[in-house]
Formats: structure tokens, C-alpha cells, sequence
């Protein structure tokens, strides 16, 4: 699991995930409106089944305007997927931080 704060609305930063997990190519599988967790799912590729790839963002109560997101990605119908979870996680993290890959 990797967690990393973001000073940014709650509301635009879960909407930039949706956005971003479209052009991952992740399908949403699962939304809680009042937790603010997003459930994805991944496609399968030669190196594992798909993962699920669960955000959770929370409004950090110490500092107002920042959001802190968790993203856990594991792996669908097998043990190991290669590092594929590890990716999947650093991706998306370093994509809202604004940071190609």
C-alpha cells in the first residue's frame, strides 16, 4: 500500500483519479460516495490475471484543504503477479504528483 498527501479538494481529486484510471484503461468496479473508496479492476495481461486496485481518500482534519490517498492494488485469482500491484500503486501516485513514466 502507498499513501502520499495532496493539498487539492477532495471532489477534483477523486474526480483526476477517474480520469486517470481511464487512461490506465482501469474499469471501475466499486464507489462508496460517503467513504470516498474507489474500487478498480485491471486488465489481465501476460504477466498476471488483473488486479484490484482499491483508493481510499480522506480528508486529512489537521490541514484544512489536503486529502490523503491510499492505494492498495492486489493481485486477482493467483499469488504472485510479478510486481504488477507495486506498479500499479507507484503509477497512479506519481501520476497525481505529476510525474511521468
Amino acid at each position: 500500500m502507498q499513501t502520499q498527501e495532496f493539498n487539492q479538494n477532495l471532489t477534483e481529486l477523486e474526480s483526476r483519479i477517474k480520469s486517470i484510471s481511464k487512461e490506465f484503461g482501469w474499469n471501475l468496479e466499486n464507489e462508496n460516495v460517503e467513504t470516498h473508496e474507489l474500487i478498480f479492476k485491471t486488465r489481465p495481461s501476460w504477466l498476471s490475471w488483473g488486479e484490484s486496485v482499491k483508493i481510499n481518500l480522506t480528508q486529512d482534519k489537521n490541514k484544512v484543504g489536503s486529502v490523503i490517498v491510499s492505494v492498495e492494488s492486489n493481485p486477482e485469482a493467483q499469488i504472485f503477479d510479478w510486481g504488477k500491484s507495486r506498479r500499479n500503486e507507484e503509477l497512479l501516485i506519481n501520476k497525481l504528483k505529476g510525474v511521468e513514466q
